[in-house]
């Protein structure tokens, strides 16, 4: 909730800014996702994949470094437990 917070004021701010006249919508967004993804993060991330027929839950941790790196484990469910997925640009 937070995040919706800051990035509502951030593009207010941004649409009201003198500098905002001269950046197009494409700009205003990158420069919004810069300010949101920071030089690193981390985070503990939960998703729900459902079907018709099934409903399957996947856990992980996602660790990345600018828009390049990126390294993310799975935590659950146990048979993935371990799997791993590095990306470097």
């Amino acid at each position: 909730m937070k995040k919706v917070v800051l990035t509502v004021l951030i593009l207010v701010f941004c649409c009201y800014s003198s500098e905002a006249a001269d950046l197009s919508v494409k700009e205003i967004v990158r420069k919004r996702d810069d300010l949101m993804r920071g030089e690193s993060v981390f985070g503990k991330y939960e998703m729900i994949i459902k079907s018709r027929r099934w409903e399957r839950t996947v856990r992980f941790e996602a660790w990345s470094e600018g828009k390049d790196k990126s390294f993310i484990v799975i935590t659950y469910p146990k048979k993935d437990k371990g799997s791993t997925f590095l990306r470097i640009k």
